[in-house]
């Protein structure tokens, strides 16, 4: 047999009629088995990234559903911030204020307060009772910074439940007053993580903050 290595043809002809069987088996079937490894190969490669791109695309939905969920929370802030009185004689004007909006507010809203400079309440939709918030990072971050400042998961002072809290100042002619912050509870936002059901049973979407916290998962709520 050419090209094959000394003294192998000796060997085949020794061999019975079975062995010979079983070599030519093996001969036509291996090039079979090696396409099917590889292909199997190539169609998992195949499924792998079929499921990364189905990922991917509910991920940026879900991160479009919370650009606007926080969209919301920032307009009703900016707008807040340029109608609301700052100083404790204003409380109960405030107060009054926050009643009327109550009805047009997203349902996901928990709480909308307005702070002076000092982190003592002036105005609130729902009533506070000795709570000030001056030592609350998303409050300091709101002065400081100038700018809409987000912290989660923190518990709520008021109600003990774990909430979203997100502040802005309130700034006039170019002098910090105060802030108003609102608030909405972390488990309203499972309706966002999956709505309709859109997600297949065994994913899971996690909102993680820039500290790499878990603020909440689609799974499991209660647990995190």
């Amino acid at each position: 047999m050419a090209g094959l290595p000394l003294g192998w043809g000796q060997h085949v002809a020794r061999l019975g009629v079975r062995a010979r069987l079983l070599l030519l088996v093996l001969a036509l079937g291996l090039p079979f088995f090696t396409y099917i490894v590889l292909s199997a190969i190539d169609e998992a490669r195949a499924g792998r990234e079929l499921a990364k791109e189905r990922s991917l695309a509910v991920a940026r939905v879900v991160a479009a559903r919370l650009d606007d969920y926080v969209g919301d929370v920032n307009q009703l802030q900016a707008t807040l911030s340029h109608v609301a009185a700052i100083g404790p004689e204003h409380t109960s004007e405030n107060n009054a204020l926050l009643g009327e909006m109550r009805p047009d507010l997203p349902s996901y809203i928990n709480n909308v307060a307005i702070w002076n400079l000092s982190g003592t309440n002036v105005g609130t939709l729902e009533t506070l009772s000795g709570v000030g918030v001056r030592d609350r990072q998303y409050f300091k971050e709101a002065i400081s910074a100038r700018k809409l400042a987000v912290e989660a998961p923190i518990v709520s002072r008021s109600t003990r439940e774990l909430v979203a809290t997100f502040a802005r100042p309130v700034v006039r002619r170019d002098v910090v007053l105060g802030a108003v912050s609102a608030s909405t509870q972390l488990k309203h936002l499972q309706g966002f993580l999956d709505r309709e059901g859109s997600l297949s049973r065994d994913s899971v979407i996690t909102v993680i903050d820039p500290r790499g916290l878990i603020i909440t998962r689609s799974a499991e709520t209660d647990a995190w």
